[in-house]
């Protein structure tokens, strides 16, 4: 299970690594390419508090250099992220 392997990663592994396959997810449920969908279609789609959307802004944040992820911060995020897929299944 991709939320599992990725539960265990350091923060960057984790910012690269989840993005891709939660776009390809959504991607299926909303009859879109994945490539297709950025952090402002996510947004559109989810709402700003959603914790996908928090994801996505948090990766583009993370390739520019400008973000730090704590422990806690992240294994909150991951918590409400499995949350939300479920949610959406």
């Amino acid at each position: 299970n991709t939320l599992v392997s990725a539960k265990s990663m350091s923060n960057s592994e984790y910012l690269r690594y989840l993005p891709p396959h939660i776009s390809t997810f959504l991607a299926l449920i909303w009859q879109v390419e994945p490539t297709s969908l950025t952090t402002a279609d996510i947004q559109r789609r989810l709402g700003p508090d959603s914790a996908i959307t928090e994801l996505f802004a948090r990766a583009d944040e993370a390739r520019y250099g400008a973000i730090t992820l704590s422990a806690e911060d992240r294994n909150n995020l991951h918590t409400r992220i499995t949350e939300k897929i479920a949610s959406l299944c």
